[in-house]
């Protein structure tokens, strides 16, 4: 009798990609008898170039080298926006990756795939996810495939926290500026309305009654 066995089975790819603060919650799997394994796969992020995923076990994993493979990034260039000093704006969608980089490759799990800075700050926040974040190295990909690199989770963090601070820094001014505008405004209509009174005192046939304050 043989001791071989074969299974019919499948694999399951997503057709499309989480985006934001969760990540995790796919996870294609091979089903056969009963038996379910999550299976490795590759996804080319949509829009973007340069930028493709390796899922394992369900995690979303970005890797970058300088040899060429159909399965990894070539290796991404270092933005001029500064880790202690910069900002990036609040609207721009970002990738927050930990990892490691050894012998010319870079391996990291995308923690949050083209989230918001909020989303971003929600997601790193969360306690489950402050042992792979302290062990490992952190960084941002923006919008123009460009990399910010972190020596630790702490910098990662005050760097985002102070993009929003820029937020409120910038539309505060506006804010008062629009409360001015509008005290502008009424005065100008005060001063016109107590300019026409003596004009129509000038009126033939017509008479103020100030007691009651109507115009006859």
């Amino acid at each position: 009798m043989s001791d071989t066995m074969v299974v019919n089975g499948s694999g399951g790819v997503p057709a499309f990609l989480f985006s934001g603060s969760t990540l995790s919650s796919y996870r294609p799997n091979f089903e056969a008898n009963s038996i379910t394994i999550a299976l490795p796969h590759y996804v080319d992020l949509p829009g973007r170039s340069n930028f493709k995923l390796m899922y394992i076990m369900g995690f979303p994993i970005d890797t970058e080298m300088e040899k060429d493979s159909e399965y990894s990034n070539k290796i991404r260039q270092e933005s001029k926006i500064s880790k202690t000093e910069g900002t990036v704006s609040y609207e721009q969608k970002i990738t927050v990756e930990t990892g490691q980089e050894k012998d010319g490759v870079k391996v990291y799990r995308v923690m949050v795939l083209e989230g918001t800075i909020a989303e971003s700050i929600e997601h790193l926040d969360k306690k489950e996810n402050e042992d792979i974040l302290n062990n490992n190295r952190n960084r941002i990909v923006l919008a123009d495939n460009t990399v910010i690199n972190f020596d630790n989770i702490s910098q990662l963090k005050e760097f985002l926290r102070r993009s929003v601070i820029l937020l409120t820094t910038i539309f505060s001014p506006v804010m008062v500026l629009k409360g001015l505008i509008r005290q502008v405004i009424f005065r100008l209509i005060l001063v016109a309305i107590i300019l026409t009174v003596p004009v129509l005192h000038s009126v033939p046939g017509l008479t103020l009654v100030s007691e009651a304050n109507r115009i006859y």
